[in-house]
């Protein structure tokens, strides 16, 4: 199972991952529903919507990215600060 982010039209962007982030619960047990899409692992690669990284897990699918760009980037480095 993933994070439902059809409301995002399943593009794994930044309004994707405050959702998952914000119905996050550190206090309980990581698992495909519940985890820090911001965390990265020893890689430095993100997780895709279901918590697994890349290489590390045979649960990893490669998530729909949307649009990048610098203006789009910086506008996301200020939303994280």
């Amino acid at each position: 199972q993933m994070a439902d982010i059809s409301a995002y039209g399943g593009i794994w962007g930044i309004e994707a991952k405050e959702a998952v982030f914000n119905a996050w619960d550190p206090e309980k047990p990581k698992d495909y529903d519940n985890f820090n899409p911001f965390e990265r692992n020893f890689d430095g690669a993100m997780s895709d919507e279901n918590g697994c990284f890349p290489g590390e897990s045979r649960g990893y699918k490669v998530p729909n990215r949307p649009d990048a760009s610098w203006a789009i980037m910086q506008e996301e480095a200020k939303k994280m600060e």
